[in-house]
């Protein structure tokens, strides 16, 4: 299902290139923005949007969204939004909503896991979460690199490069 959900990501980055020229979103859950040129530096759909200035994607309201950047950008999942968030190197992301949030992160990223949600991390290099509060984190981290989940009472390292924190193994480490 995660492997799904990361195509979906791509294949609407892909889709949207060159066809919007505006930097924010629909306030209706089937809205998208991207950024102008060839490569857009972000993109997002759902109920969301973007700033070109901040390099910063946001998605809101009780919708799914799918938000996308690259490079050094900030990716946000707020509200009761469910999120399904990619980036590149040395971006963070903040999910700070209840809805849920699916993050795929470059080396170097960082993000937040605040509230009472639930984060899944796949990190493509040295990475960081922090998961203050009564969040459910789980990190997937690349092979040979170094992840860490931060304000966190009881981390757990689990098998096959998985930390986790106020939630169990998945089965499908051991």
């Amino acid at each position: 299902m995660r492997w799904l959900m990361c195509l979906f990501a791509v294949v609407t980055a892909i889709a949207a290139c060159g066809t919007t020229e505006g930097t924010s979103g629909s306030g209706a859950a089937t809205g998208s923005a991207t950024s102008t040129g060839d490569a857009p530096d972000y993109t997002c759909t759902g109920s969301c949007g973007c700033d070109q200035a901040t390099a910063t994607c946001t998605c809101t309201a009780g919708s799914t969204c799918a938000a996308t950047c690259n490079g050094d950008c900030a990716l946000d999942c707020a509200g009761d939004a469910k999120c399904d968030l990619t980036c590149g190197e040395r971006c963070k992301v903040d999910c700070s909503g209840k809805g849920g949030c699916l993050a795929h992160v470059g080396p170097g990223g960082t993000g937040s896991c605040s509230a009472d949600g639930v984060c899944e991390f796949t990190c493509d290099g040295d990475c960081a979460l922090d998961c203050p509060g009564k969040a459910l984190c789980l990190v997937h981290c690349a092979p040979g690199a170094k992840c860490e989940i931060t304000t966190c009472d009881k981390p757990t390292t689990c098998p096959k490069d998985v930390l986790t924190c106020r939630t169990a193994c998945p089965p499908t480490t051991g």
